[in-house]
């Protein structure tokens, strides 16, 4: 009698868990968390695709070299949490002015270059133009890597000759990535799961499943995340919010592979800068989480990410070192500069706030002042002995788009 009473108990058990793998297989099979997901936030998912369009195939096209470049004479707003004007010139950059042969400093990176989420007169380029006195072309590009900063230097010579060039670096600047741009670019980089500009309910469902593994479409995913990501997520007491996995910073960004990448872009950006008689200085954007560690350990109670990202740092000085070059390090001017009332980053974004990009030209200025580039003028006297003021509001932040994967 007890056996039978196991059997039965056992024979329950086994048709249970039968019962939840053939259910998750059907969940996952047929998208339903997905499917629900977007049921459920319609409107935000819309809205972010619709977005996304726009950022790749209304402000930007492919490239045969370049993999994608921004299109000339742009002059839109983008409102993603906070709305600021989006422009670019005739050639596809932010400038007020196309001529670049007589400017005297050329500014070449991403959206940190670009100054994302800021107006043009309030980036650290306008900002830099003003302190020092000079023209600045700046050819940052939202979502390039430094590969396309190099292949830029190499499709406008004329436009980096007789210049102090700047190379602005980000974390994820670090991390080697695929250097073939082909004609299936958007492809690869899966910046063609936004091509329509009408989206319909199933192509926010494929947005959705773009990166996912078949278990991260089940119901025990579902379940997990919904915990966890609870816990990963904290609000300060400025409404800015701190994410435990904004940092991209791996490991093995330090690895040699990578140390050799790096070197690889440097080398030719720094022989480019050369050959156009012109002398480049390197400038590293740190990450948010970075200038917060303090703020960062304190909730999360980790400290990996910021080590990792101090490594990469000194990995960049050390290569720069050897070939020669100066090295501007942001890190410490927006952590010291940073406070509650006056973050040096948007709240809820990634990027630099108003007065981040305040700060970041400072710091600039001084150093190029400091190491002979530029000559010594009042304004920089005076500001590289005072501390920097807030004259521009902070905003609420904005989609980061180095945080995707395209």
């Amino acid at each position: 009698m007890l056996k039978k009473k196991k059997r039965n108990i056992l024979e329950k058990v086994l048709a249970l868990g039968v019962g939840y793998v053939l259910a998750e297989l059907l969940v996952a099979g047929l998208n339903l968390i997905p499917i629900t997901e977007v049921l459920i936030d319609y409107k935000g998912k819309r809205g972010f695709y619709e977005y996304m369009h726009k950022m790749f195939y209304v402000y930007s096209k492919e490239d045969e070299t370049l993999g994608f470049v921004s299109k000339s004479n742009i002059d839109d707003s983008v409102t993603v949490n906070i709305t600021f004007k989006y422009n670019t010139d005739d050639y596809g950059f932010r400038n007020k002015q196309n001529n670049y042969k007589k400017t005297e400093i050329a500014i070449v990176g991403d959206s940190f270059a670009y100054a994302y989420g800021v107006e043009m007169e309030n980036s650290w380029a306008s900002k830099l133009e003003q302190l020092l006195n000079v023209t600045i072309s700046n050819f940052g590009v939202v979502g390039y890597s430094p590969w396309q900063y190099n292949e830029t230097m190499k499709r406008f010579p004329d436009f980096f000759r007789n210049k102090t060039v700047l190379y602005c670096l980000y974390t994820n600047d670090f991390a080697k990535i695929i250097t073939s741009p082909s004609k299936d670019y958007y492809k690869r980089t899966g910046r063609d799961y936004f091509e329509s500009n009408s989206p319909s309910f199933f192509d926010l469902v494929a947005v959705e499943t773009a990166n996912d593994s078949f278990f991260d479409r089940t119901v025990t995913s579902a379940l997990y995340h919904e915990i966890v990501d609870e816990k990963n997520v904290v609000g300060l007491s400025n409404g800015s919010i701190l994410y435990k996995e904004e940092n991209e910073v791996k490991e093995d960004w330090t690895s040699r592979e990578n140390r050799e990448y790096l070197h690889r872009n440097l080398s030719e950006a720094h022989k480019l800068a050369t050959e156009n008689d012109s002398q480049m200085v390197v400038v590293l954007f740190p990450s948010r989480l970075a200038t917060l560690s303090g703020e960062y350990i304190k909730h999360f109670q980790e400290k990996k990410p910021i080590k990792h990202e101090k490594e990469l740092f000194k990995m960049a000085k050390e290569e720069s070192t050897n070939l020669g070059l100066e090295v501007i390090d942001l890190s410490k001017p927006l952590e010291e500069g940073y406070t509650s009332e006056n973050p040096t980053y948007n709240l809820i974004d990634f990027h630099l706030s108003s007065y981040g990009n305040q700060v970041a030209a400072r710091e600039i200025a001084c150093s190029l002042e400091r190491w002979g580039y530029i000559k010594p003028i009042k304004t920089t006297t005076e500001n590289c002995t005072e501390k920097p003021t807030l004259t521009y509001v902070v905003t609420s932040g904005i989609i980061h788009l180095d945080e995707i994967d395209f």
